[in-house]
């Protein structure tokens, strides 16, 4: 069951917005979302995440070093999420 799904999704493009240029990981925006709305199943956080990179909100790229995946707005999610109330 998704759990508040749209505001989920908005909350998450303020905190990608709120990280400017630096990458956030995806355990970072997971804990930032989990401290906002509760106890979410990963699988429901990872498919709101997601669901940002599917409709071009946002990209995920596999850092070389860490081996984990960061996230950044992409112009469409940064124009989006400076309308955000």
């Amino acid at each position: 069951m998704i759990h508040h799904r749209n505001e989920m999704r908005a909350f998450a493009l303020k905190i990608l917005l709120a990280a400017g240029s630096i990458p956030m990981s995806t355990g970072v925006l997971r804990e930032k979302l989990r401290t906002r709305f509760g106890f979410i199943p990963l699988a429901e956080l990872d498919e709101v995440i997601r669901s940002l990179e599917e409709e071009g909100y946002s990209t995920g790229t596999t850092s070389q070093f860490a081996g984990t995946v960061v996230w950044m707005l992409t112009d469409k999610g940064r124009i989006q999420a400076q309308q955000l109330p």
